[in-house]
């Protein structure tokens, strides 16, 4: 249906081909061909996992996050941490528990019904006057507008699906310096 003409319009924008194979009774194969060209960067070394047993085992993590399976994964993935959490399903509800409770960063959803993730944190910098580390959340990163978080006054940005030794490792490094 819809899917194929969007997925088509993505690809050949991108100067790539789709193609298919289907046989009848059997199913469909789809599949594209993008171009890349190489590059001379390189990646940044992968940060060493910093021992899970360390004094930044006691963090308080609120989470704002509207879709229930990732929400999910974010709870398994912060008790593998060995950190406590609350999550919360939009900004509006953050904002409530920030002023109930004491967090050590944020974990914070760009777009959520009610209050998105932009709205939360300028009210949580400009109206609560906090300065707790807030890492942006996406699965959206063609269109996100990383100088966006930084002006609504979000300190990081990670993409879903989430790495876990990359988050782990964002969230030790803010605390530490928020501290």
């Amino acid at each position: 249906g819809l899917g194929l003409s969007i997925v088509k319009q993505l690809v050949e924008g991108q100067g790539g081909s789709v193609s298919v194979k289907s046989k009848l009774g059997e199913g469909s194969a789809f599949s594209f061909i993008l171009p890349f060209g190489k590059t001379n960067l390189k990646l940044e070394e992968e940060i060493i996992l910093i021992n899970p047993n360390s004094e930044i085992k006691t963090l308080r993590v609120l989470v704002a996050e509207d879709v229930a399976l990732n929400q999910l994964l974010i709870k398994i993935i912060l008790i593998d941490f060995g950190f406590e959490y609350d999550i919360v399903g939009n900004g509006k509800l953050a904002i409530e528990k920030m002023q109930t409770n004491t967090y050590d960063i944020i974990l914070m959803d760009l777009q959520m019904p009610e209050m998105n993730g932009f709205e939360a944190t300028e009210y949580i910098r400009k109206t609560l006057k906090s300065h707790i580390p807030i890492i942006a959340l996406t699965a959206d990163v063609t269109t996100v507008d990383l100088s966006k978080c930084k002006e609504f006054g979000m300190d990081s940005y990670i993409s879903k699906p989430i790495e876990e030794k990359l988050l782990y490792n964002k969230i030790v490094e803010l605390v530490k310096k928020n501290k």
